[in-house]
């Protein structure tokens, strides 16, 4: 090879790794055609730039319908663009690098507003590092700011009946990540994990095991303590502590109010 080849051959490699370490996603078209999108194209749930992202039309529950839709490592944060320079930046979602360089790892986004029925479906680079745009939640009509961000990610997909996932931060840096995820004197690690059903509830009951010893972490706790009524579709979340890295069983059970059958949901919490 010619010294002018291997040159080449250089360039064009740092060109792929600094465009792997500033991926937006890597999602495959079509997006899931269960979802029913909004109408107006701007807006509406749709295949854009490699991810699938908007508003949908959400379907009226008739049962408990309990989903797990957010682990956070830390509270979503990022800024309000007030120049438009501001308004093209993208926002970093952050999840551990060496559980990203091993598994095929998923991002969904939804929103805390009970009336806004937002959602992002994208794919995490290995580099642990996703760059989410915010051409969809700058419009005026979806206007999703920081404290309504729920993010999810999972090993796979997150619609498996028991999905594997992974706590993530939406906003800062990859310093910020690393330490902002040792939240307690110790070493001990806090995941923000919440919950969304589609009636009203009386109770939701959450159970925390370690999967290699099925050492109880977190006993059966009611996360609704005195709150009373859950209204439908509003999430809840609780902070919950880990001493160590590891797979966890997280089992959650929805009480409604009313007549309507319980709803049971688990899933392996992947904890860096």
């Amino acid at each position: 090879m010619s010294a002018a080849n291997r040159a080449l051959a250089v360039v064009c490699a740092l060109l792929c790794a600094l465009l792997a370490s500033n991926a937006t996603t890597a999602w495959a078209a079509p997006c899931p055609s269960k979802i029913e999108p909004d109408p107006d194209p701007a807006i509406g749930y749709a295949f854009r730039d490699g991810r699938c992202e908007g508003l949908f039309k959400q379907r009226v529950a008739a049962s408990a319908d309990l989903v797990l839709v957010g682990a956070h490592l830390v509270d979503p944060k990022f800024p309000l663009p007030t120049e438009a320079s501001q308004a093209a930046e993208p926002i970093p979602i952050l999840a551990a690098k060496s559980l990203a360089e091993k598994q095929n790892l998923r991002v969904r986004v939804l929103s805390r507003r009970p009336s806004l029925y937002y959602r992002m479906d994208a794919g995490l680079p290995a580099t642990g590092r996703l760059l989410w745009p915010r051409d969809v939640i700058n419009q005026d009509s979806v206007h999703l700011v920081d404290a309504q961000v729920l993010a999810l990610v999972c090993v796979g997909t997150c619609d498996s009946p028991e999905p594997k996932i992974v706590p993530v931060q939406v906003g800062g840096s990859v310093q910020d990540a690393n330490a902002s995820s040792k939240r307690v004197a110790g070493g001990r690690t806090q995941v923000k994990i919440w919950f969304r059903a589609g009636l009203n509830l009386k109770q939701l009951n959450v159970r925390i095991e370690r999967n290699d010893t099925r050492k109880v972490v977190v006993p059966d706790t009611n996360l609704l303590g005195n709150v009373g009524v859950l209204p439908a579709a509003i999430a809840i979340g609780a902070w919950f502590s880990f001493d160590k890295p590891g797979a966890y069983r997280l089992s959650a059970t929805a009480v409604p109010d009313g007549e309507s059958a319980e709803d049971s949901i688990v899933a392996t919490l992947l904890v860096p």
